[in-house]
């Protein structure tokens, strides 16, 4: 089975740490990927919280797994963050699942 996927860009940052008693963000790094990006099913949109539902959601399927808090930045240039990864390698097409909120530009 060939899903049809598109470009995107995944930013990962890496984890922060005190220096001297002050908080010190971890720097991002950028990763080309690629994935399958389709709109929230009924069922999807029930399990988010309720005041997540107003906001522009969608699900990515991809071949690996990304992590709570990454950014997918889609050719279009809109940005969305991934939530509720879940994992489904276990079966016969292993792949990734995760639930993309859309955030919102100042």
């Amino acid at each position: 089975m060939n899903l049809a996927v598109e470009p995107i860009t995944v930013t990962r940052t890496a984890a922060g740490s005190y220096v001297s008693g002050r908080w010190i963000a971890g720097d991002p790094t950028n990763y080309d990927a690629a994935g399958n990006i389709q709109p929230l099913s009924g069922t999807d949109l029930q399990k988010l919280p309720e005041g997540d539902r107003e906001h522009a959601q969608l699900k990515i399927y991809t071949a690996f797994a990304l992590q709570n808090g990454d950014v997918v930045t889609r050719a279009s240039g809109l940005r969305f963050e991934a939530q509720a990864v879940s994992d489904w390698t276990a079966f016969s097409l292993p792949h990734f699942k995760a639930i993309l909120m859309r955030i919102e530009e100042q």
